[in-house]
């Protein structure tokens, strides 16, 4: 058993971090095509509308291909070495 508590979902985080708290909120609908992302529209009460795109949960169900990691290193090549 972990001693964390449960991590929240992704959306509630995104729009906390923003400054957008529940009273804001007029409405969330989930849209499609984000990939492997969760697409919603957040609708504000000033009539604002929001596309916020939230990254999967960082459990091991979350399949993952080799060089997808955004976070990859990138190794710079040596400039070829001239010969006189």
């Amino acid at each position: 058993m972990s001693d964390q508590a449960p991590a929240a979902p992704p959306l509630p985080r995104v729009l906390d971090a923003l400054g957008v708290g529940e009273r804001d909120i007029a409405s969330i609908v989930p849209l499609t095509g984000g990939t492997y992302n969760t697409v919603t529209r957040v609708t504000l009460a000033d009539g604002r509308d929001w596309v916020v795109k939230t990254p999967p949960s960082r459990g091991p169900a979350v399949p993952r291909s080799p060089g997808s990691s955004t976070a990859k290193r990138i190794r710079p090549r040596r400039p070829a070495r001239a010969w006189s």
